[in-house]
């Protein structure tokens, strides 16, 4: 997959600080959501299964500071387009 964010939820922008249109056509590296090295280790755990559950993973906030996340990741093809839906939770909003 290209990596370039189609679409972020509300949740998402005010969890970590930025405006819609800052995200939307870029990819997470592009955008400083993460470091190289954070995304390698998550390519590298997702192409496995093509599929993650419960995965620890920090986000930087557009402030600069770190955002510790957990995410699921779901490969899903729409046509003949293969995507990736990606869900995440702050540790604020995971349950005990």
């Amino acid at each position: 997959f290209d990596e370039m964010i189609i679409e972020v939820n509300r949740s998402f922008l005010l969890a970590l600080g930025f405006e819609r249109m800052k995200l939307l056509g870029r990819t997470m590296l592009e955008a400083r959501l993460w470091e190289p090295f954070q995304r390698a280790e998550f390519l590298r755990a997702f192409n496995q299964n093509r599929s993650l559950k419960e995965y620890s993973l920090v986000l930087k906030h557009y402030n600069g500071s770190d955002r510790p996340l957990t995410v699921s990741a779901q490969s899903v093809e729409i046509g003949a387009t293969a995507y990736v839906v990606i869900l995440a939770q702050t540790q604020a909003e995971r349950p005990d």
